[in-house]
């Protein structure tokens, strides 16, 4: 066996048979040439993953509740990993797991890591969730904090270091450190930015940032928390048509400037602003050469700020 992916389901997989799989590749005489174990867990139960070493193994994705000690023998004794993505669910734990050079794929969620464990030259995807700073394991009131310029130093390294993505995914706070990072070459494939922004990047990234990497980008997702100049709005349609390689698009469209109320409560109400949309982006998506496109009412009804 190559491959293992799995994606649990609670209620309708039943928990003995991921049991007995796992034994089989646990088995002793085995074969041990799996490349890749991937297992999205949906329930509320931690899982456990009681696996020997996989010294052929490049892919390893863990997505869910999951205990997060089990994991370090099986990276240490993988040294052809190159994608690492552990995205727990829960409150944030010190990830103890060897990022070492080979791993050019890092996707992390819940953990408090320490920030220039991250950096390295063979780094090409990057995929930050909630993420807290471990700062001293000796300090036993509060080792764990969000430090912003911890991040940013993170930003200023790569930039310094010449480390140019081809995917970045990034689900916290946007500031000017990150945006000077994106700015400072080109080739991004993807490129993701959800949650707060600091005030006054939005008009920065449409101006700088994202024309850098227009004749690259494959996958474009911009998802603020609150509408306002991250959103999609005419002054900024001009470097979306220079995106002639996008295939996904997902942004949130800026309700001012729109005919109708972005208010709207009934059907007829949100056919109309539905129209004014399409009115608004289909100058642009008409470049793309096959396209998903979404955009949220949520977002959309918000005051803009």
């Amino acid at each position: 066996m190559r491959l293992f992916r799995w994606r649990w389901h609670q209620g309708r997989d039943l928990e003995w048979a991921f049991t007995v799989i796992l034994a089989s590749i646990s088995t002793p005489g085995s074969p041990r040439n799996l490349k890749e174990f991937t297992f999205h867990n949906s329930s509320h139960r931690a899982t456990p993953f009681p696996l020997p070493p996989l010294h052929t193994l490049q892919t390893l994705s863990i997505e869910g509740k999951f205990v997060p000690k089990n994991l370090l023998p099986i990276i240490s004794s993988a040294p052809h990993l190159e994608t690492l993505q552990l995205l727990r669910l829960g409150a944030p734990t010190w990830l103890d797991v060897p990022l070492t050079p080979q791993i050019c794929n890092i996707g992390l969620n819940g953990w408090a890591v320490q920030v220039p464990r991250l950096i390295h030259s063979n780094l090409q995807s990057l995929e930050l969730g909630e993420l807290i700073e471990y700062n001293n394991p000796h300090i036993v009131d509060n080792p764990f904090s969000f430090r912003e310029d911890a991040f940013n130093s993170l930003w200023d390294t790569l930039s310094l270091e010449q480390i140019h993505l081809r995917s970045l995914v990034v689900s916290f706070r946007t500031t000017d450190s990150l945006l000077r990072y994106i700015t400072s070459y080109s080739g991004l494939e993807t490129l993701s930015l959800r949650g707060n922004w600091q005030p006054g990047t939005g008009d920065s990234f449409y101006k700088y940032a994202l024309p850098k990497h227009a004749d690259t980008l494959v996958k474009l997702e911009i998802m603020p928390d609150y509408e306002g100049e991250w959103c999609f709005r005419e002054k900024n349609a001009e470097v979306f048509r220079r995106c002639r390689r996008l295939q996904t698009l997902l942004i949130v469209v800026s309700s001012r400037g729109l005919d109708q109320d972005p208010e709207a409560s009934n059907i007829s109400e949100m056919d109309n602003d539905l129209d004014a949309i399409e009115i608004l982006i289909n100058p642009v998506v008409c470049a793309f050469p096959m396209y998903i496109l979404q955009w949220d009412w949520v977002h959309l009804a918000m005051k803009t700020s």
